[in-house]
């Protein structure tokens, strides 16, 4: 997640372990070891936080930019 502040990165990684830790308890299968599962999904949501700050990030340059050239 480069594209976020060192604390904004640590509030994410806290939050993803705050779902991980709640999904822990729900977690039932015989199949994946919870750990295996709960990597797998550590991965998919920091993969999804990083795109989704990467276009907020774009997306909001553009509109200064656009403002700017109105002034």
């Amino acid at each position: 997640m480069s594209d976020l502040s060192d604390d904004d990165a640590n509030a994410v990684n806290d939050l993803v372990d705050a779902i991980i830790e709640n999904l822990e308890d729900e977690y039932r299968s015989e199949v994946e070891p919870f750990e295996q599962y709960s990597k797998r999904v550590r991965l998919h949501l920091f993969k999804q936080m990083s795109e989704f700050a990467s276009k907020f990030l774009r997306g909001h340059q553009a509109i200064m930019e656009e403002i700017e050239k109105k002034e």
